[in-house]
């Protein structure tokens, strides 16, 4: 959920990750303090944090790309996943056909047994921010595309039911 550029890397929600030299050329060129996270706390970085009312972050915690609810709002945590894909399978009309609620219920075993829970309730967040935000989005593309639960929720829109692509496919070692 992050993309590395050359001396930073900015994470989905807007933040960004630099070394502390840099974070004064980004509030300079606008960037919220609260948007900035350092790579090290260093002696300067430590004084700034004793003076203002908004400290620069540091937290390693808050970057690990493992733990997805650095950021997410307290809904999104505690999301029952089976639940709100039911009702979404509803919304589009697809609850009454027994080859998607089978394929479903294999993909969200898969989910739990994978440990992947925290990504997918990360996802759901991600989809509906970029839905609430009118942020338009691609169609579709590699191993994403033969998840049901993924076009279920929004995030491609290839119909893996409907092309006959196995969960296999996504659900790879």
């Amino acid at each position: 959920m992050k993309t590395q550029l050359k001396n930073r890397t900015l994470w989905f929600d807007g933040t960004v990750q630099v070394a502390p030299e840099l974070v004064p050329e980004l509030l300079l060129s606008g960037v919220p303090i609260e948007k900035i996270v350092v790579t090290e706390v260093t002696e300067d970085v430590q004084r700034y944090n004793t003076l203002a009312d908004v400290p620069i972050a540091a937290s390693k915690e808050k970057l690990d790309p493992l733990n997805m609810s650095w950021n997410i709002p307290g809904p999104y945590l505690t999301l029952d996943i089976a639940q709100y894909i039911a009702e979404k399978m509803n919304e589009l009309q697809l609850g009454g056909y027994e080859k998607y609620v089978k394929r479903a219920e294999a993909e969200l075993l898969e989910i739990r047994v994978r440990g992947m829970e925290p990504l997918i309730r990360t996802l759901i967040f991600i989809m509906d921010t970029l839905k609430r935000e009118k942020v338009v989005w691609g169609v579709g593309r590699g191993s994403s595309c033969a998840s049901l639960i993924l076009f279920i929720i929004g995030l491609h829109k290839v119909d893996p039911i409907r092309f006959n692509i196995p969960m296999t496919e996504f659900f790879h070692d």
